[in-house]
């Protein structure tokens, strides 16, 4: 009898092993599945995120080439399906900024005057009637990269098409464009940048002087900051407001149930570098 208890004893310990090991190994098992089924969902999410992207930036190279219609869904194969919406006005506001950098010799426009459905310049009641601006540039707290501004002013008076400029530069004379002091402090700057440095340009003063004549648009040059891209911010003075800079284009991918969204800005065409050096005449040219 007493074999027989222990034989009992034993079977029980036993089935209390068995079901403490199925247990320990059904643990393991889920866990790896678990594991598995995260990693293929991440996984495939990943992919569809990737698709998604690659779709929506062939819908930014169609919309920009004009090769799609906006609003229609395009299928792309197996990489997905894009949307391009209707672009919007970019840029018409209180500040025009250029927060992506600019180099030593590129040059930064903000046009003073609207644009018509061709893209030419038109002067009309949204043109910038302020007579002066607020230009930031630099970045705040780098002291290696101390860039000068260069600001040109193309405008018209009478019959004429005229450029004039200005040179602003915290360092004084000491470096070969000579130039204006920026102002003491950067109050009043555009948003979004800590900006270094801050000049209110005088469309009637400052070197500028352009008397009665119709400002058509500003471009802002850097100087020795090199390959290194500083940004600049243009800002009102007064109620007036900018006009339209370029537009904003949108193109939304899909794959699977992953979107993705690509926004780009297409600024109006830049009028050609080689005016910056020379004044013309809308009648006739002369030495």
């Amino acid at each position: 009898m007493c074999n027989s208890h222990n034989e009992t004893m034993r079977s029980g310990q036993a089935l209390v092993m068995i079901l403490l090991l199925l247990s320990v190994v059904i643990t393991i098992g889920l866990a790896i599945s678990s594991r598995s089924v995260t990693e293929v969902a991440i996984s495939t999410t990943q992919e569809e995120s990737a698709r998604a992207l690659a779709a929506a930036e062939g819908g930014i190279e169609a919309a920009l080439a004009g090769r799609v219609a906006t609003g229609t869904t395009v299928n792309v194969g197996t990489t997905g399906t894009y949307v391009v919406a209707a672009p919007s006005q970019y840029g018409a506001g209180t500040q025009v900024t250029f927060a992506e950098g600019v180099k030593a010799g590129e040059a930064a426009t903000v046009f003073l005057l609207a644009h018509d459905t061709n893209g030419s310049l038109v002067v009309n009641n949204q043109r910038y009637t302020g007579s002066s601006v607020v230009v930031c540039w630099g970045e705040s707290g780098s002291s290696s990269v101390v860039p000068a501004l260069e600001a040109i002013l193309y405008y018209q008076s009478g019959a004429n098409y005229l450029a004039s400029r200005a040179v602003y530069d915290s360092q004084g004379t000491g470096r070969t464009l000579g130039s204006v002091a920026p102002d003491g402090n950067t109050s009043g700057c555009p948003t979004g940048k800590n900006y270094a440095f801050k000049k209110t340009v005088d469309f009637s003063a400052s070197g500028l002087n352009i008397g009665s004549g119709t400002p058509y648009y500003l471009r802002l040059k850097l100087a020795y900051n090199g390959n290194t891209g500083s940004p600049v911010g243009v800002g009102r003075v007064g109620t007036s407001q900018f006009p339209t800079q370029g537009q904003l284009v949108t193109s939304t991918g899909q794959a699977g149930q992953t979107s993705r969204k690509v926004q780009v800005v297409q600024r109006y065409s830049d009028p050609l570098p080689y005016l910056d050096n020379a004044v013309f005449s809308g009648g006739s040219l002369n030495k």
